[in-house]
């Protein structure tokens, strides 16, 4: 996904080094892309080579050691979600920014793409001057992992933590409030077969009134739509429908359709540049992606019975 974004916004950024696992795999993409280093070691490429920033999109256990690695060497990162899969691991990041001021050090945009999302721009000004709470349904319906698949292992740290953050996230941006509380029940089968923090539901209530309900399940058909979301505001419903479609009923009626899903990955990264050189602020405020990883964190500690509900 980010490689060919990278390619569309050539004329604003050069691509300088590529780091992969794997040798043969960064030269070629190296070659592909016209890069002139290649390395499987990230500490290689920040000693030797200059540049402004990184973009890291590894398996989630590797984001905040080498997103700390990459602030601490003085680079603005953007991260793939999750920022973090623990609470000690997130608290080495708030650390880090606790020490200075934000605009004193490098720019962080963890990698929660749907906020940036035409669908996502249209339903926030519909809300931006709403009088009342938001209730906020949205439902992920998803293919089943197996129990060998990566994302259910501690380097995924599990389905919950590694893509219902987007949602929190969401609920986050909408609502621009802090959290109150933070509740979760889920179901789980007695062979593993899957998970506990993959068949699950959250309810994260807001300072400001509003709250978001999330249903994430991967027992459905992947015929269905992978993702709905209602959200009820000033006596309209927006009503998205797997970033494909938006209705929008109520005084001021609307619609909006792409034709294909089109869920903010390119606008991510064209307002991460555009942040680099200063042109606008940090694209998602830092206590938003503290905040979005604090209800992922809660709603892992509920589903696995280490608290009871959380009270934010």
């Amino acid at each position: 996904v980010h490689l060919p974004n990278l390619e569309k916004l050539k004329d604003k950024i050069e691509i300088s080094a590529i780091v992969n696992k794997k040798g043969a795999n960064s030269i070629e993409l190296a070659r592909r892309y016209g890069i002139d280093h290649a390395s499987t070691s990230l500490d290689d490429i920040l000693d030797s080579v200059a540049f402004d920033a990184v973009l890291i999109g590894t398996r989630h256990d590797k984001h905040m050691e080498m997103t700390l690695k990459c602030l601490e060497a003085g680079k603005h990162v953007l991260v793939e979600k999750p920022l973090a899969i623990s609470w000690n691991q997130l608290n080495k990041i708030k650390e880090f920014y606790n020490k200075n001021s934000e605009k004193d050090l490098p720019l962080l945009l963890t990698g929660f793409n749907r906020r940036f999302s035409p669908y996502l721009e249209r339903i926030k000004t519909g809300v931006s001057h709403r009088s009342t709470p938001l209730i906020i349904n949205y439902q992920i319906n998803t293919k089943y992992l197996g129990k060998d698949h990566w994302q259910r292992s501690d380097e995924g740290g599990g389905r919950n933590l590694g893509e219902a953050c987007h949602i929190y996230d969401l609920f986050t941006f909408l609502c621009d409030a802090e959290v109150d509380q933070v509740s979760a029940s889920s179901i789980s089968a007695a062979n593993e077969s899957f998970g506990k923090n993959e068949n699950f539901a959250a309810v994260v209530r807001f300072k400001d009134g509003s709250v978001g309900n999330l249903t994430y399940t991967s027992l459905g058909s992947t015929k269905y739509p992978k993702e709905i979301c209602h959200i009820y505001c000033d006596q309209s419903v927006f009503f998205l429908n797997n970033y494909v479609n938006l209705e929008i009923i109520g005084p001021v009626g609307d619609i909006l359709k792409t034709e294909s899903p089109s869920k903010g990955h390119f606008e991510e990264m064209e307002l991460f540049i555009r942040a680099i050189k200063g042109e606008i602020d940090w694209p998602i405020p830092l206590w938003q992606q503290i905040q979005s990883t604090e209800i992922a964190l809660n709603v892992e500690d509920l589903i696995n019975g280490l608290r009871s509900d959380n009270n934010v």
